[in-house]
């Protein structure tokens, strides 16, 4: 080795090594708050998002509850006088006696919650009750009403019954609680009758 190349050795082992910014940045104790910090902020708000979106909307499962109940009691007016067994003409006034008394404890409910609100459904409560309306139509013209309105109905109850199950937890108003657990258990015990309607026993 010459005596050049041996001074550039040297030289080149006591040249500070160089440091780029970012690795001086995350040194840095402020910059490493900051990161930490806004990376809360992010995770808190994804949380937020998420658990927002679990609970839903009460206010308008409530108004989505209401037309429902609106819409099953047209139907029962509509058809259960066009039903053949008698035995299915009394399960529906038995039905339409609960979802009556569910109703007024639901309007009073609406009057102190929502006062001067005017309650509508979402798309999805009106489609639904479009598609009941017409399949029970066409149940009627093919002659097999009974059989449909039965089947439909026990369908109307078990959704009335999930969304009451949602709402005792969400409202916080004991009287409608009350209202809503004693129509719940009330639904449980006729759904089963639509549910096992059978034209011929």
């Amino acid at each position: 080795m010459d005596n050049q190349a041996y001074l550039n050795q040297i030289s080149a082992s006591n040249r500070p090594e160089k440091t780029s910014k970012l690795s001086g940045l995350l040194k840095n104790n402020i910059f490493k708050i900051s990161i930490i910090t806004v990376g809360l902020f992010i995770l808190i708000f994804i949380i937020g998002q998420i658990l927002s979106g679990l609970k839903g909307d009460v206010k308008q499962d409530f108004f989505d509850f209401k037309v429902r109940l609106d819409n099953t009691s047209k139907t029962i007016k509509s058809y259960q006088g066009l039903v053949k067994s008698s035995r299915l003409r009394s399960y529906s006034a038995s039905l339409a006696t609960i979802i009556s008394s569910t109703t007024k404890a639901t309007d009073d409910y609406a009057s102190k919650a929502y006062p001067k609100v005017k309650i509508a459904g979402t798309e999805a409560v009106t489609k639904a009750a479009e598609e009941l309306e017409n399949d029970l139509h066409d149940a009627k013209i093919n002659g097999f009403l009974d059989r449909v309105y039965a089947r439909k109905l026990a369908y109307e109850i078990s959704v009335i019954m999930a969304e009451e199950s949602k709402l005792i937890k969400s409202i916080k108003d004991t009287e409608y609680q009350k209202a809503l657990q004693s129509s719940y258990d009330s639904l449980s015990v006729i759904k089963d009758s639509f549910a096992s309607f059978s034209e011929t026993k």
